[in-house]
């Protein structure tokens, strides 16, 4: 099996290099995080962008094991995406709050 190096890049501020780190750590687990881009580097060193939010909806990437809270939300937030008027923004989030609660 392959072997790859990741990296996920953020701009932040600390007073100690442990302190920005750790700022960078909770904001990537926060569950509204859209830390989602990596590069990666396969080993003769060529890198791919993968950005889990350009990713179409049709199976291109399997995310079971990711926290279903996480994938809830983000599911949340692309419907929510187009949407203008808050009786149907109400209906989305009712319904996928009901779906989530019966799975």
């Amino acid at each position: 099996m392959p072997r790859y190096f990741l990296t996920w890049e953020i701009d932040t501020d600390g007073g100690t290099p442990v302190e920005a780190a750790g700022h960078a750590f909770r904001h990537m687990r926060r569950i509204d995080s859209h830390a989602c881009v990596f590069s990666v580097f396969d080993e003769q060193g060529e890198e791919t962008r993968v950005d889990f939010l350009e990713l179409d909806e049709d199976g291109v990437i399997d995310l079971t094991d990711a926290d279903p809270a996480r994938a809830a939300f983000r599911a949340l937030q692309a419907k929510l995406e187009d949407v203008t008027d808050a009786e149907t923004a109400q209906q989305i989030v009712d319904d996928v709050l009901c779906r989530t609660r019966t799975s």
